[in-house]
């Protein structure tokens, strides 16, 4: 038998679960051994076997239990340690930035628009990391319910223009074309602007971490039957379609592809997800290797 790795869960735990695990196979042959201790003799009658191999079984099953459990807490433990990782980065990585133009604003001679667009960079890497603490505290709320949408009739066509104006920065800052179109007039479309907006942002900001320099990511809106549909496109790697059905769930990151060298918590998507299923709505992938992915979103939209 192999032991898995512990991955940073306490050692001397680790083995002594491990140690406890193995030795209770031993107990299986317990009944047996009791008998023929006491007796002399193994088992005979079919009344004495079947007690003996229901004894072992529940022994048995036991034994199981210890042993998934010790897997369920290696597991547990590697998932608290890679998550632990991924924030320490994205609030590391930031505040990387925000120290380094911070620096040469200030011991630099720097022109007007060198400063502000210094400046700028500061205030996209502020804003990224005031993203990742609201995910983290909004997934929460989220998932118990105390996170209610606060629906109203919102201004769709200015919402998804203003979200791209937003990342323009981020955009060309990573040399990525940035487009969109928003949607003709329409229904009303009623919503929580709020966490519209941010469900948004994730997934341009999603898109644009993924996309090479010199991509393109592309941002379309329409009114459908009864739906707002709402689609983030990509020119980036892609996604192998073993990973697709997984990537809204929680920490769930792609490993084995372009994506996994870049670190990240794997919540944005899982945020965005409970979001749209908080308005009613829906979220899917569409992706195809080396051909990009798109990302879309349906939310209910009544009738004038």
């Amino acid at each position: 038998m192999t032991a898995e790795r512990p991955d940073g869960i306490n050692t001397i735990v680790h083995r002594r679960a491990l140690l406890i695990e193995r030795l209770s196979y031993g107990l299986i042959l317990l009944p047996t051994l009791t008998e023929y201790l006491e007796n002399g003799s193994l088992p005979r009658t079919p009344r004495d076997m079947i007690t003996e191999f229901v004894i072992g079984a529940l022994i048995l099953g036991f034994i199981l239990l210890i042993r998934s459990a010790r897997r369920q807490m290696v597991r547990l433990e590697g998932l608290r340690r890679t998550l632990t990782s991924a924030l320490i980065h994205d609030l590391k990585n930031p505040l990387t930035s925000i120290v380094g133009t911070l620096y040469m604003i200030r011991e630099k001679d720097l022109g007007l628009s060198e400063r502000s667009k210094l400046l700028d960079l500061s205030m996209e890497a502020c804003n990224s990391q005031v993203q990742l603490i609201d995910n983290l505290l909004d997934v929460d709320r989220l998932e118990v319910g105390d996170l209610v949408p606060r629906v109203r009739e919102i201004d769709a066509p200015g919402l998804v223009t203003g979200c791209i104006e937003a990342s323009v920065g981020a955009a060309a800052f990573k040399g990525v074309a940035l487009a969109g179109t928003a949607p003709e007039a329409g229904p009303p479309l009623r919503a929580d602007p709020d966490l519209l907006r941010r469900v948004l942002l994730n997934l341009i900001q999603n898109a644009l971490k993924y996309t090479p320099r010199g991509g393109r990511v592309s941002v379309s809106a329409a009114h459908g039957d009864g739906v707002f549909i709402i689609e983030v496109s990509d020119t980036g790697a892609g996604i192998p379609p073993e990973h697709i059905g997984k990537l809204f769930a929680k920490f769930y990151r792609v490993e084995g592809s372009d994506r996994s060298a870049r670190p990240g918590t794997g919540l944005g998507l899982y945020f965005c997800r409970l979001a749209v299923e908080a308005h009613g709505g829906k979220i899917g992938i569409d992706s195809e290797l080396r051909h990009g992915t798109t990302i879309w979103l349906r939310l209910p939209q009544p009738a004038r």
